[in-house]
């Protein structure tokens, strides 16, 4: 009778931890409201850091851009021993001029820190380039230019498919009319360089 009873208590034991363990179990895979909480505002600061990063990544990258334009051009004005080529530095640099300061209105409005100097890569190709020869500079800067604005172009549609911002898309779109314009100009110059 000591086993039987020892037998019941051991099997009531057993039972009552399975039963501990299962509803446990249950509880450790049914999150509570407060975790589900946490980790949808998780996911919504993520998507937060996310959009600023991208947003940051497009203003910056334009920036650098815009200062490029504005140093080669400026060294094309300078430079060149072409009318074409120094005309057509000239508007840009009135264009880029006029597109850097609403560049800094937008970085403004979504709080993003711009560059003032070019990277240290464009900064040694610009001042190889103030060292070229008058008789090969045209032909360089061009050169260079058509890069530029190629990848330029490249870059401003990613941006157009990419984000969600209607702000940045409306920028962005307005930013890749005159980037394909500017490249078909510079072709054209480069084309009918002697």
């Amino acid at each position: 009778m000591k086993r039987a009873d020892g037998q019941r208590v051991g099997f009531l034991i057993f039972g009552l931890l399975a039963i501990g363990g299962l509803w446990g179990c249950k509880k450790e895979h049914i999150p509570s409201q407060k975790a589900v909480q946490t980790q949808r505002q998780e996911r919504v600061l993520e998507a937060a850091a996310q959009y600023k990063e991208d947003i940051v990544e497009i203003l910056v990258d334009d920036a650098e851009f815009t200062l490029y334009q504005l140093r080669i051009n400026k060294l094309a004005e300078q430079k060149s021993g072409t009318a074409a080529v120094q005309t057509w530095a000239k508007s840009l640099l009135d264009y880029e001029g006029d597109a850097h300061r609403e560049l800094i209105e937008l970085a403004r409005r979504y709080e993003v820190l711009l560059p003032e100097v070019v990277s240290a890569e464009k900064n040694d190709q610009l001042e190889k380039l103030a060292t070229t020869d008058s008789s090969s500079f045209d032909r360089r800067y061009l050169h260079l230019q058509v890069e530029e604005y190629t990848d330029a172009v490249e870059a401003i549609a990613a941006v157009l498919a990419q984000t969600q911002d209607d702000t940045i898309r409306l920028w962005a779109d307005g930013k890749r009319l005159v980037l394909e314009n500017c490249l078909t100009e510079v072709q054209e110059i480069q084309r009918n360089l002697k």
